[in-house]
Protein backbone atom coordinates (compact mmCIF):
# COMPACT_ATOMS: atom_id res chain seq x y z
CA UNK A 1 0.00 0.00 0.00
CA UNK A 2 2.63 2.52 1.03
CA UNK A 3 4.88 1.69 -1.75
CA UNK A 4 2.42 2.71 -4.36
CA UNK A 5 1.87 6.49 -3.20
CA UNK A 6 4.74 8.20 -5.00
CA UNK A 7 5.58 9.80 -1.19
CA UNK A 8 5.73 6.00 0.00
CA UNK A 9 8.25 4.83 -2.82
CA UNK A 10 10.74 6.98 -1.58
CA UNK A 11 10.23 7.66 2.43
CA UNK A 12 11.57 4.31 4.24
CA UNK A 13 8.82 3.24 6.43
CA UNK A 14 10.31 1.58 10.44
CA UNK A 15 7.37 0.17 12.37
CA UNK A 16 8.12 -0.18 16.29
CA UNK A 17 4.63 -2.52 17.91
CA UNK A 18 4.08 -5.07 20.14
CA UNK A 19 3.42 -7.58 17.99
CA UNK A 20 6.02 -10.48 17.88
CA UNK A 21 4.67 -13.04 15.51
CA UNK A 22 5.85 -13.43 12.05
CA UNK A 23 2.91 -13.07 10.71
CA UNK A 24 2.39 -9.32 11.94
CA UNK A 25 6.02 -8.64 10.55
CA UNK A 26 4.64 -10.50 6.68
CA UNK A 27 1.61 -8.59 7.02
CA UNK A 28 3.68 -5.36 7.77
CA UNK A 29 6.00 -6.07 4.76
CA UNK A 30 3.04 -6.56 2.57
CA UNK A 31 2.25 -3.04 3.28
CA UNK A 32 5.22 -1.78 2.50
CA UNK A 33 6.88 -1.51 5.71
CA UNK A 34 10.77 -2.09 5.17
CA UNK A 35 11.78 -2.61 8.84
CA UNK A 36 9.83 -4.26 11.88
CA UNK A 37 10.61 -4.16 15.39
CA UNK A 38 8.85 -6.08 18.10
CA UNK A 39 8.96 -3.61 21.60
CA UNK A 40 10.64 -4.21 24.29
CA UNK A 41 13.65 -2.91 21.61
CA UNK A 42 17.11 -2.63 22.83
CA UNK A 43 18.95 0.13 20.95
Amino acid sequence: MLDKDPVGQSTPIIVVNGLNKDIDKKKAYVMGIQESFAKPVDI
